[in-house]
């Protein structure tokens, strides 16, 4: 059974995806669309996102030397290569640049585009809920409702999707 990579990117990319969460007794919602860099693959995300989130909490890979960046690429197999990068100044700023592509990309990201992720407690929180989103997709669980722990702190969560002319089962 081989994977169609091209209907996978259109079924990630496909919807317009609205996190709701409830946290210290506060309702907080946010979109996909404003949470990431504006035209940013959601497939791009899931693979960026263990870095950013190791990079903000402090961590580094010990691979490169602490200040360089780390090389991701997007699942897809003719996808995107990309630079994570932190930025010396503000370590809540990352940028993301693509550095290679391999064929015809969905979001037809180019080499040297650069999407800047600002990344503060908030945010990483949405992130995080957006990731795991990617996460259960492919699983196709008819689950909308989460929870979770962040920051020591329960959050309970929905994640809806709006369909655009993209007809799929989760």
């Amino acid at each position: 059974m081989s994977i169609d990579f091209n209907i996978f990117c259109q079924k990630y990319n496909a919807g317009r995806i609205r996190i709701k969460c409830r946290i210290d007794n506060e309702t907080r919602e946010i979109s996909a669309e404003d949470l990431l860099p504006q035209g940013f693959c959601l497939l791009a995300f899931h693979s960026v996102y263990p870095y950013m989130y190791t990079y903000f909490r402090g961590g580094w890979f010990n691979w490169v030397n602490y200040d360089e960046h780390v090389v991701v690429n997007c699942p897809h197999p003719q996808g995107i290569a990309m630079y994570v990068k932190t930025n010396v100044k503000d370590k809540n700023k990352f940028v993301v640049e693509v550095m290679r592509t391999e064929g015809d990309c969905l979001k037809v990201h180019r080499v040297e585009n650069n999407f800047t992720f600002d990344f503060n407690v908030e945010k990483g929180l949405f992130f995080a809920l957006l990731d795991s989103y990617v996460s259960f997709f492919g699983v196709k669980s008819p689950q909308t409702k989460f929870s979770c722990e962040y920051n020591g702190k329960q959050v309970d969560y929905e994640i809806t999707v709006e369909h655009s002319g993209c007809h799929y089962e989760l």
